[in-house]
This record gives C-alpha cells, structure tokens and sequence, in this order.
C-alpha cells in the first residue's frame, strides 16, 4: 500500500522504521529491508517527481528567508506565503504547506516553537521503543511532507506524545 501511493517521504518512513525495528533481532533482514526500500524508493521516483522536489526546495528557501522572531501566526503559511513579494519556486506551486513540519512549525510560531521542542525532547527520554518508533518515523514523514497538519496522523503523533509523557504506557 505504501508503495502503490507513491510518496518517497511514506517509503522511507517506513523503511527506517522497518530498518530500525529490525535490526535489534536479524540484522541481515534489516539489510534486505533496506535494500527493497531503495528499489521502491528508485521505483517511485517517476518522471515529474524530480520537478516535486525542486518545488519543494524553493518553498523551503522562500520560507527560510521569511522566518520571524515572533512567528506569523498559527495555521498562517498559506496566506502568508502568498504575500510574500517574491517567490524563488520555479513551478509557482501552490503551496498551503511548508512541505517541512519543522520549518512551517518555526514560520508560524517562531520563538513559541522552543516550548514545544523541549516537550518533544522529554517525550523521547520517557518514550518507551515502540513510541520511539513512532516518533521517529513521525520525524523523518515531517521532513519533507507535513503530517502534523493531516489530522488523523498528527492526532496519532499527539496521542503518542502524550503517552510517553505520562509516563506508563501501559
């Protein structure tokens, strides 16, 4: 299912947490894991992606370049990427995200994001694996896509958050 979508951020998500969930026990699956990762990941990568990539990229740089001490405002990128008086994306994307939950997080918040690194860093130290898990692969999908703002993913990554944060996860 994950290769039939045909989002290289979902398969390489999921192969690292393939990769790391694996190679606790058989490092020579985990291996293998990898390996058909990247077969999948060179099999997605169809004509046209390559324009995805330079799109997102240019996004990235316009953002970077109209980051704030205070932020713009939750829930602002869209708007307020369209006012931006010059776009360096090529292919005039629409964009309603930052293509990076880290970068559209700073956009938006910008010295209000600390807090919420601080609580992220402390979920990790009380996470127990297969929380890590799933906030690693949470992670690595933010890095190029933005799934804190797909509802049922970022509900999925709050709710483990807040698990690891209370402590027990049973």
């Amino acid at each position: 299912g994950i290769f039939l979508s045909q989002g290289r951020g979902a398969i390489a998500a999921a192969a690292v947490l393939g990769l790391v969930s694996l190679w606790r026990w058989d490092r020579f699956y985990a291996m293998v894991t990898c390996l058909l990762t990247i077969l999948c990941l060179v099999l997605a990568s169809t004509e046209g992606r390559y324009g995805s990539m330079l799109a997102r990229l240019g996004v990235w740089q316009d953002t970077m370049s109209h980051l704030t001490f205070l932020g713009h405002g939750w829930v602002s990128f869209e708007a307020a990427y369209w006012a931006f008086p010059i776009h360096t994306n090529m292919s005039l994307v629409r964009a309603n995200h930052a293509y990076n939950d880290v970068l559209e997080l700073l956009f938006e918040l910008g010295i209000g994001a600390i807090p919420l690194w601080f609580i992220l860093a402390f979920a990790w130290t009380n996470a127990e694996y297969g929380q890590r898990l799933i906030m690693l692969t949470f992670g690595i999908l933010g890095l190029t896509y933005f799934p804190l703002y797909i509802v049922p993913l970022g509900q999925l990554f709050a709710c483990t958050v807040g698990q690891a944060l209370r402590g027990d996860a049973r």
